[in-house]
């Protein structure tokens, strides 16, 4: 029996968004997708699968998914959260709604993610929160890096979907640099004043981080070597070498506001 529906946030998916929901549409309910004004053929693509499509306008992730929670018709027990650059591998739907059926107790459950890049499976593999009982779940209102915060027990489902991330160096530099910006703005809109609490952990450690010295070359050694990206010869190398950047250059953005005073809003 089919529990599950699927849920999506896009803009301009129309290269990712087939092979997603070709993935998961053998064993979902229903599809949602909440859209931000895209142009080109994302809601063409959705709409021949039915899916139940509303449009909001972008503001920040957080924003977006509670979005989508508090105005779609959801009519299953669970929701299944998934990115367009996602995709279920068959092992890992072999199992999954028995799995969700005999531990019912849970009200959301981790999974596994695996990272590709160029093409390339690396040595990356993420524990994810992304299924939840429809009802028990909001969003961290955080820009980007947003999680959700679901009441009561969690589970574990040991198995892996696919993570497409960034085909070629073009899209890997686009993206980050918005991804960038976001995080940021959210360091910099942080207030040690206010109570630590999930939303604000995460960026209070990143402000303790930028503070460490030699850390990029700690952070180029961390991937390198404790992450095994060495193993993925070349491709490693170079995703090393971009995520330090990527962490660089949200220092960098955050020394220009305190020059400039203004927020960044790219």
């Amino acid at each position: 029996m089919n529990k599950i529906t699927f849920a999506l946030i896009t803009l301009k998916e129309e290269k990712n968004l087939e092979r997603c929901i070709k993935s998961f549409i053998d064993i979902s309910n229903s599809i949602i997708l909440l859209d931000s004004f895209s142009t080109g053929k994302t809601i063409e693509i959705a709409k021949k699968y039915n899916a139940q499509i509303l449009q909001n306008k972008f503001k920040n992730f957080g924003d977006q998914w509670n979005y989508l929670i508090n105005n779609s018709e959801i009519n299953t027990e669970w929701v299944f959260k998934i990115d367009p650059d996602e995709e279920l591998t068959k092992e890992f739907k072999i199992s999954l709604i028995s799995f969700i059926e005999k531990n019912n107790s849970f009200n959301g459950f981790f999974i596994d993610r695996q990272l590709y890049f160029l093409g390339k499976k690396i040595p990356v593999k993420q524990k994810i929160l992304r299924i939840w009982k429809k009802g028990f779940c909001r969003f961290s209102n955080l820009e980007m890096n947003e999680f959700p915060i679901i009441d009561g027990s969690l589970g574990y489902y040991r198995s892996s979907i696919l993570h497409h991330d960034s085909p070629t160096i073009e899209h890997w530099l686009n993206k980050h640099n918005k991804y960038s910006t976001l995080e940021a703005n959210n360091i910099l809109r942080f207030d040690r004043k206010k109570p630590r609490n999930i939303d604000n952990e995460k960026i209070f450690y990143k402000k303790i981080f930028f503070k460490i010295p030699f850390k990029y070359f700690f952070l180029f050694l961390y991937y390198l070597i404790f992450k095994k990206m060495i193993f993925a010869g070349k491709v490693g190398i170079i995703w090393s070498k971009l995520r330090v950047e990527y962490f660089r250059s949200i220092e960098y953005k955050i020394y220009q506001y305190r020059i400039s005073k203004i927020i960044i809003n790219e």
